[in-house]
């Protein structure tokens, strides 16, 4: 397994450096006060739209860097609870405990993330590529979407055995978070999530929907997620 570079771009997690005294290894990273998850867990109510498209299309901007990275980076542990925020209201992508260097068209990962956010391909252990990011991050606009985590009340390992089948159908948004929410958004969750990896788009071709849903709705796409001064997210 290659070394991986250390990234830069505005919605990744800054690498500020490492220790590597043996009694005090550590790696240092920008301090970002809360996650998307944490986020999820103090709203009361559906997360308003603008706010949901501006952190889709950071962490899309994001994973798209990484995809073009020469080799790309695959991060494969893409999930609500490693997208931070920092203290401007930018989401950004943390946590490469997982990623890989993709060489060539044979990658294989034998280490499996977070299961309930992995793509088929990958709890299979077969060969991976962007598309099982793209995957997770379709598990992800259901998370930032529904408010919970997905599956939350079937067991992991019938998840697995279901997603790797096809035969378990994805989580719902339910009637209210479906009306809430543009159907081509909640479409763009259902492309990326595809149980083939031919049928998912690609990053860049995810951000050119969420700007032309931003477009439509009127939403300033380079606005805050978030204010620092509420616990909740602006509306």
């Amino acid at each position: 397994r290659k070394t991986l570079p250390a990234p830069r771009h505005d919605n990744i997690v800054r690498f500020l450096g490492a220790c590597i005294q043996p009694d005090n290894l550590c790696i240092l990273f920008e301090f970002c006060p809360q996650s998307i998850l944490d986020l999820l867990r103090k709203a009361s109510d559906p997360i308003p739209v603008p706010q949901v498209l501006r952190i889709s299309q950071q962490v899309a901007l994001g994973m798209f860097y990484l995809h073009s990275c020469k080799p790309p980076v695959l991060h494969l542990d893409l999930k609500s609870a490693n997208v931070l925020l920092d203290d401007y209201g930018v989401a950004k992508v943390c946590d490469f405990g997982l990623a890989h260097l993709k060489i060539d068209d044979s990658v294989q990962t034998q280490q499996m993330g977070s299961p309930l956010w992995s793509a088929p391909e990958v709890l299979r252990g077969e060969a991976i590529d962007q598309k099982a990011d793209i995957f997770s991050y379709g598990v992800f606009l259901f998370e930032l979407m529904s408010g919970e985590i997905p599956y939350k009340e079937i067991p992991a390992q019938m998840v697995i055995t279901g997603v790797i089948t096809n035969m378990l159908e994805r989580p719902e948004l339910g009637l209210t978070r479906e009306d809430y929410y543009p159907a081509d958004l909640t479409q763009v969750m259902r492309d990326c999530w595809e149980h083939e990896q031919d049928k998912r788009p690609a990053f860049d071709s995810v951000l050119d929907v969420l700007e032309r849903i931003a477009e439509k709705m009127g939403v300033n796409l380079e606005g805050p997620a978030y204010t620092t001064d509420s616990p909740q997210l602006t509306k």
